[in-house]
């Protein structure tokens, strides 16, 4: 294990494929009498496990596999979510705090992946669909003004008009300076939320760095303003 308690790439592969595995078997054990909370709970399970994708090291040899694996527990969680919601109309504002944190887990995935290498290997116009579903799901879930998901919600769809809306068009696309090609995480303290408070952390970094550079300009201006009057 590293200092942060994680295990080494290799196990986290193969354990996070042996409980993907076992996840299937439960389902299929469940299929006869399955109600629709429960496969939600076990769509939200899996993407619980590929989110450990975003740990794995580039070099692996399975690295694109599980990136796969990853954008498909992300849109089968979502669009689960999303059905569940049109049938049962206005069950979304009672979801469980759980439901809530992977629906928010899935919008930063889809932020990622969408504007990523990875976006030339999935459909970029049903993953930008899938987004702005999300933030309007968990804008669903909120009960009350500025309360978490309303938060959550503003904040991600300003990370996303920041980072390029999901328009990449090559490797050449140009990110905004907290959004990079990279899907590797510095923040990985946080196990499986740790994709949330990475993209917040590198976020929040770069508009500070922003205003600083900006007040600077500022002062510069003023400056030289002054010696020539």
């Amino acid at each position: 294990m590293d200092p942060v308690g994680l295990v080494s790439d290799e196990q986290r592969s193969i354990m996070s494929d042996f409980m993907a595995r076992d996840l299937e078997e439960i389902e299929e054990k469940l299929k006869p009498d399955i109600s629709v909370i429960t496969f939600l709970y076990l769509r939200a399970a899996g993407l619980h496990f590929r989110l450990s994708a975003f740990f794995d090291s580039p070099d692996s040899p399975d690295y694109q596999a599980h990136l796969f694996s990853l954008w498909q527990s992300t849109s089968s969680f979502l669009e689960c979510v999303f059905d569940l919601n049109k049938f049962a109309s206005g069950l979304l504002p009672h979801a469980s705090n759980y439901i809530l944190q992977m629906i928010v887990a899935a919008g930063f995935a889809l932020l990622k992946l969408l504007n990523s290498f990875f976006a030339d290997r999935i459909k970029l116009a049903y993953g930008r669909e899938l987004f702005l579903k999300t933030i309007q799901a968990i804008r669903t879930i909120s009960v009350a003004t500025n309360d978490l998901p309303s938060r959550l919600a503003e904040v991600l769809a300003q990370m996303w008009k920041s980072g390029g809306s999901g328009l990449r068009k090559g490797h050449g696309h140009d990110h905004s300076g907290w959004l990079t090609d990279s899907l590797q995480l510095k923040n990985r303290c946080r196990m499986s939320m740790s994709l949330v408070y990475d993209s917040v952390w590198r976020w929040r970094e770069e508009f500070q760095a922003k205003g600083r550079g900006n007040l600077e300009s500022k002062d510069t201006s003023l400056t030289t303003a002054w010696r020539l009057s």
